[in-house]
């Protein structure tokens, strides 16, 4: 993964691509809503519940915390994050559907 990461700072700088280091520690325990550190961090459990009845994929959340960290830096424009689009449902017989 080191050499990767060097591999992608050097491709980047070399056709003028700002590179950022961001580190990732804790950002799937996060809770992408409140900050709180509450989640597990045992890799079985795929979906958390962020609010009540409010469901999504623990690599979503962790993705929404790391674009948090950088959101001044990375994004060139404002982006909302808004759940309402991203969410699982958790419905009765245990199906997991993307509400968009």
């Amino acid at each position: 993964m080191g050499r990767f990461k060097t591999f992608l700072e050097y491709k980047s700088k070399k056709v003028n691509i700002d590179h950022y280091h961001v580190n990732e520690a804790y950002t799937s325990q996060q809770n992408c809503l409140t900050d709180e550190i509450i989640f597990s961090s045992d890799l079985s459990n795929r979906i958390v519940e962020i609010s009540k009845g409010q469901f999504i994929d623990r690599d979503l959340n962790s993705a929404i915390n790391i674009g948090k960290k950088v959101k001044g830096v990375w994004f060139t424009h404002d982006l909302d994050f808004s759940l309402n689009q991203m969410y699982y449902n958790v419905s009765n017989d245990n199906m997991i559907r993307i509400e968009i």
